[in-house]
């Protein structure tokens, strides 16, 4: 594989650490006789027109890194798959949650993952999982979550918590959700097996152990067996919920709750009667309907 001699960096300045990162970039590249370049992401149309444009360039010689939170990960790849390029990213974590850092042990020291990324020789395939639903697409790195976990995130979406808080705003704000979210109806197949539950709080599909910022759900999930890995939570009390939380922070043991349920598998398709949030990799959405859900290949650099 042929090392780097330019550099291209995406950087989302409104992730938590976003500006830091920014103000620190041209001291770090002083280290190195590598040309550069930055794209800084906008909440409008006009990023995504210059992120084409920019993708599309990139020639055997530069190296794609991306700044920012999971979501801005995703923005990136969802850019990336809407143009059909299989281009290799690196990834710096600036964000709130990093749990794509977190499981792929990534460095949070800002020199150190510039440095792994120029010097990787080799790049790493991971899965990514593609949820489908007619003629919409949807991309996540880390994880597909519907109901509870979708409530959590919109209610991030408006709230300082975030920020302010860091890992701990998943925790803080799944409190107050769990009197927001009502259990409901899911149906899920997979090959010739359908499974249905008719009272849920929650359901994630992961692609490693972490989500919500480092809340380790399915321990066991490994992102390159191209399987979808579930964790499904049925109604439970606020006092079940309490001693769940502290379970998943003492010793990964929530697993083995009689009201909680894990498994595996190269796809299915989720059927949800009712509207529900949902979120892929921390941004929320409107749910409903049929959705399927299957893993892909992408290669990074780490």
């Amino acid at each position: 594989m042929t090392l780097p001699i330019h550099l291209v960096f995406i950087i989302n300045e409104h992730s938590r650490n976003g500006k830091f990162f920014s103000k620190k970039l041209p001291d770090i590249m002083k280290s190195y006789s590598l040309t550069y370049e930055v794209l800084k992401t906008s909440k409008d149309d006009s990023f995504k027109k210059s992120a084409v444009a920019l993708l599309n360039s990139l020639n055997d010689s530069s190296r794609l890194i991306v700044a920012g939170g999971d979501g801005t990960l995703n923005a990136v790849i969802t850019v990336l798959e809407s143009l059909n390029l299989s281009t290799t990213l690196g990834y710096v974590p600036t964000g709130s949650g990093n749990d794509f850092a977190r499981s792929h042990q990534l460095s949070f020291d800002y020199r150190q993952a510039i440095e792994q990324i120029v010097h990787q020789e080799e790049a790493t395939i991971l899965d990514m999982l593609v949820i489908s639903q007619d003629n919409l697409t949807l991309n996540a790195i880390n994880s597909f979550g519907i109901g509870l976990d979708g409530m959590v995130n919109y209610s991030l979406e408006n709230s300082k918590n975030k920020k302010r808080l860091g890992n701990f705003s998943y925790f803080v704000t799944i409190i107050s959700a769990y009197f927001s979210q009502k259990s409901f109806d899911v149906t899920i197949k997979q090959n010739n097996q359908i499974m249905h539950f008719p009272e849920v709080l929650l359901i994630v599909c992961v692609n490693h152990k972490y989500f919500g910022g480092g809340i380790p759900i399915h321990p066991q999930a490994v992102p390159t067996d191209e399987l979808v890995n579930f964790v499904i939570a049925e109604k439970v009390s606020f006092f079940e919920l309490i001693t769940l939380l502290l379970k998943v922070l003492i010793n990964q043991s929530h697993l083995s709750h009689k009201k909680l349920h894990s498994f595996n598998g190269p796809a299915c398709t989720i059927t949800l009667d009712s509207h529900q949030y949902g979120q892929t990799d921390g941004e929320w959405i409107k749910v409903h309907g049929n959705y399927k859900i299957q893993t892909k290949k992408r290669a990074f650099w780490i």
